[in-house]
Order: C-alpha cells, then sequence, then structure tokens
C-alpha cells in the first residue's frame, strides 16, 4: 500500500472512531441539561417547558417535559407545541424592518412621518426606526391597570389600527435621550413597516423571514382561531390581581392584537432554535447587518449612557464575557427565550406555558438559559 493511501485508510479510521465516540461526548452534557430542567420545573411546578438547543449546526438536545394542555394530558413536543413566545416577538419585527433595510425600503434615520404623515410629531427632535428598534424614541409603555380585561377583549386588525392607543400620548422622554423598554415602540415601527412597504404586517414576516428559513409553524397568535398544538397557558399568579397564590389557574385565552410587533406570535422550541441559527452567520441577513445586530452597546444615549437592544435582541456579553444576542418575554402565563452565542455556534431556545410558583419571569428565560450555556460551552 503506498503512503499516501496508508494515510488515506488511517485518516479514516480516526474520523470513524471520532464519529462514534462524539455521541457519548455530548451525553454527559444532555444529562446535566436534562437536570437542570427539571430542576426548575419541580421548583416552580411548571404545567409544561420545552427545550431545544443546537450546537455547531446540530440538535444536541430538544426534549419536552410535562403537559402543553393539563386537563387532556397532552405532551409537550418541542417539534409541535405552539407556546406563545411573548416578547421574542420582537426579534422577529426588529430582522424584518434590518431586512427592509437592506432592500432600500426604509430609511433608519428618517423621521417616521416620511412614512407615517399622521402620527404627531411631539419633539423637535425627530423619532426615526432606528431610535424606535434601540427602544429610543421615547414612546411609552403600558400605563398601570391599562390592560384590563375589557382592553385584552378588543381585536385590532392592524398594526396602524392599535397605534391610536398612544399616538397623543405625551412622550416619556426626548428622542434618543433615554432608554425606556416599550412594546408600543414595536408596534408603531410595525406600522410603519406596512406604510413603507405596502404590505401587511405579517404578510412581511411571512415572507422576508419565516418562508427562507422554512418556519412553517411559526404564526400570528390569534385567539379567536383553532390553531393545532396551541399550548394552554397556567399560573400561580391570579389572572386579574397577578397575586402569587397556591392554586394553580388556566389563563384566560386574551386578545394580544395589540401587540402585534411586540408580543403577539406562536412558536416552538425547535423552529425558534433554527430561527436563531440564522444569526450565526451571513444568509439571512448581510454580514454588514449581522455587525449591526451584534454592535455592543447597541447604541448611546444623547445623555452619553450605553444601550443594549438591538433591533429585536439584546446585545450583551454572555458567560465568560462571551459574544451573544438574546431576547426573553413573558405574558400571561407563557414564557419563552432565545440566545445566540455566535462565535461558539450555541443556540438555545427554551418555552413555558406556565407562570411558576415563586416567579414568572427571571429564571426560567433568564438563570436557566446562562446554566444550559454555561454545560454547553463553559470552562468546567
Amino acid at each position: 500500500m503506498k503512503n499516501s493511501q496508508w494515510f488515506s485508510f488511517l485518516l479514516c479510521i480516526i474520523l470513524a472512531c471520532a464519529g462514534k465516540d462524539e455521541p457519548k461526548a455530548i451525553q454527559p452534557k444532555q444529562e446535566a441539561i436534562r437536570q437542570a430542567i427539571i430542576d426548575v420545573k419541580e421548583r416552580h411546578q411548571l404545567v409544561g417547558i420545552s427545550a431545544t438547543i443546537l450546537h455547531k449546526g446540530k440538535v444536541v438536545f430538544s426534549e419536552g417535559f410535562g403537559w402543553a394542555d393539563a386537563e387532556h394530558q397532552i405532551p409537550v413536543m418541542p417539534d409541535k407545541t405552539l407556546f406563545q413566545i411573548a416578547s421574542v416577538t420582537k426579534a422577529f419585527t426588529g430582522i424584518t424592518l434590518l431586512k427592509l433595510y437592506e432592500q432600500g425600503r426604509i430609511d433608519l434615520d428618517a423621521p417616521i412621518q416620511k412614512y407615517l404623515p399622521n402620527f404627531p410629531q411631539q419633539s423637535a427632535l425627530p423619532i426615526t426606526p432606528r431610535l424606535l428598534a434601540h427602544h429610543l424614541g421615547g414612546i411609552r409603555h403600558y400605563k398601570e391597570g391599562e390592560r384590563t380585561p375589557d382592553f385584552l377583549s378588543i381585536h385590532y386588525d392592524s398594526p396602524s389600527s392599535v397605534i391610536t392607543i398612544f399616538q397623543n400620548d405625551t412622550l416619556e422622554a426626548n428622542p434618543g435621550s433615554r432608554y425606556l423598554y416599550s412594546s408600543y415602540s414595536y408596534n408603531l415601527l410595525a406600522a410603519l413597516m406596512e406604510a413603507a412597504s405596502d404590505t401587511p404586517y405579517l404578510t412581511l414576516v411571512e415572507q422576508l423571514l419565516l418562508k427562507p428559513t422554512k418556519l412553517t409553524r411559526t404564526r400570528c397568535y390569534d385567539t379567536r382561531f383553532i390553531v393545532p398544538h396551541r399550548a394552554r397557558n397556567y399560573s400561580f399568579f391570579h389572572p386579574q390581581t397577578s397575586q402569587l397564590s397556591d392554586t394553580l389557574f388556566r389563563m384566560p385565552a386574551w386578545d394580544l392584537s395589540y401587540n402585534f410587533g411586540g408580543g403577539n406570535m406562536l412558536a416552538t422550541t425547535e423552529e425558534l432554535a433554527q430561527y436563531g441559527r440564522q444569526f450565526i452567520t451571513p444568509g439571512l441577513l448581510k454580514a454588514s447587518s449581522l455587525d449591526l445586530l451584534y454592535q455592543s452597546p447597541a447604541a448611546i444615549t444623547s445623555t452619553g449612557d450605553p444601550t443594549y437592544f438591538s433591533f429585536g435582541w439584546y446585545s450583551y456579553p454572555g458567560i465568560e464575557g462571551k459574544r451573544r444576542i438574546y431576547i426573553s418575554g413573558s405574558i400571561y402565563g407563557a414564557q419563552a427565550a432565545i440566545q445566540v452565542y455566535p462565535d461558539d455556534e450555541l443556540v438555545i431556545a427554551i418555552a413555558s406555558n406556565t407562570w411558576g410558583k415563586g416567579e414568572n419571569r427571571s429564571e426560567i428565560v433568564a438563570d436557566l438559559p446562562n446554566r444550559i450555556a454555561s454545560i454547553m460551552i463553559g470552562r468546567n
């Protein structure tokens, strides 16, 4: 056998052995992740939770725990169960904005009145799409007690009808001067994108994001229609008073159309992970757009303060200072999160249909993904 043939033969053996050992190498991490999820599920008495993890282009973990529907004992399935993803919706709205910017259909630094001429201009300084994308537009978030049962029973047919809720309200700050998290800012972006493209917001999201990435299950949340595999939501917090209780409540199916661009989508964790994968290398977005997305700080206010919200995602270092974008959300019993570590090619997607016993925002969508990231890529 010639030397070159012998070398090729040895290389094949080495690669084959490596392929056999790879599943064994990941098994301890998979079990550690499983135990971390079970720990959180049991302590908070979650009805259901799902997690999908991609690493270096492969699904290394994808499991559901508990019930998507407790009354009918329908199990959580990471490839089928559709969770409300709350503010993770902003990660779709912000990327749709970047796609329109790439296509030359939106000027990020133009006054929004270029696209919405009837929106009142309340400041000498203009509100721009870029400022809205960074939560620097001065637009208010929800008022205390605003989302009453009557409010949550109204159906809005488009983002342009939603902006009538807040368009005449005084700005909370001068545009560009202060970071103010605002779901209404992202509804305003959705209305602006509709006007700029002469295309309904949901159609834009489908055409620019869902079809190219083959997300066939991800969709708008609309309580009026039957949606197969949609999870029911549960909570230990009272549906009206938000007081913590020992009773597990089934949450009402509130109408969330007031939050088109900020919190009105359904997705499986497998599709959330597939979506997160799009932001590891150029493809869905150009390299220049990825640079905008990952810029950290995302922006500096006019008063010199750094801000980290970047086109629907927070761009802020994760474990061990590693580059990361992430977004999480929580609404009426639902919780969801995506974290992307591009340099490690790691995507973590988590969703639950429960506001658990003791907390409804922090551990499941923030601490748990961090624990998983440490298991996958942290130094041991």
